[in-house]
């Protein structure tokens, strides 16, 4: 049969994906300052990591996956993300709960 699943145990991730066409630059900003000091949020940040299609023609990509049990206070590490400053040649794309992290 069916077990009871608890809700309570539910996670929400989140993905934010740096880009654009200096490797060096992106690297430098996904490995930077921009998440520190988030475990106040009570949301885990795993280590920034080459997105897994690294490079789509001359545009390079990096990854952070971001998850927390509380919805709320993963949408406050990314809203302090979005509104993070970043170099101009670097573009962010923030997903909650991707569907894919490709």
């Amino acid at each position: 049969g069916r077990g009871v699943t608890d809700v309570s145990e539910r996670v929400s991730l989140g993905r934010l994906q740096l880009g654009g066409e200096n490797d060096a630059t992106v690297k430098v900003v996904a490995l930077g300052d921009l998440l520190r000091g988030d475990m106040a949020f009570r949301a885990e940040v795993f280590n920034p990591a080459p997105a897994p299609i690294e490079r789509i023609r001359e545009y390079w990509r990096w990854q952070i996956l971001i998850s927390s049990r509380n919805r709320d206070e993963l949408r406050g590490v990314l809203d302090r993300v979005e509104s993070a400053p970043v170099p101009r040649a670097v573009r962010r794309i923030i997903d909650v709960d991707p569907l894919s992290t490709l």
